[in-house]
């Protein structure tokens, strides 16, 4: 992952009860703290685009990040598909475990993240 406008990312979804499904992408905005948006679509293990019929060929997605008192609130807009078809799951696993991994590393003063 090069988070940086312009960078690339690629990575699989593994799933225990149907094929790997890999992705693709390009970060086209990179604000921290308040903001990400980046491209992308399906690919194979190469990182080449591929189609996966009942999907866009590409998709948008935007996260924005709100500082509150006590954590940080997290909304995300995926742009360019017609249903959802697993993936406001699959954000919701991605965000769990984001929080997972943040509460077992705590920030060098202690407090919450």
């Amino acid at each position: 992952m090069e988070v940086r406008p312009g960078g690339a990312f690629h990575y699989c979804h593994g799933f225990p009860d149907h094929p790997d499904v890999w992705v693709a992408g390009e970060y086209r905005e990179v604000a921290p703290p308040e903001r990400l948006s980046f491209a992308c679509w399906f690919s194979d293990a190469e990182g080449g685009r591929v189609e996966r019929p009942g999907f866009p060929a590409r998709m948008e997605m935007e996260v924005k990040f709100e500082v509150l008192e006590r954590g940080t609130r997290v909304r995300v807009r995926h742009a360019g598909l017609v249903e959802d078809q697993g993936e406001v799951q699959g954000w919701r696993e991605s965000l769990d475990r984001l929080a997972e991994l943040l509460a077992a590393h705590p920030t060098p003063n202690g407090e919450d993240r």
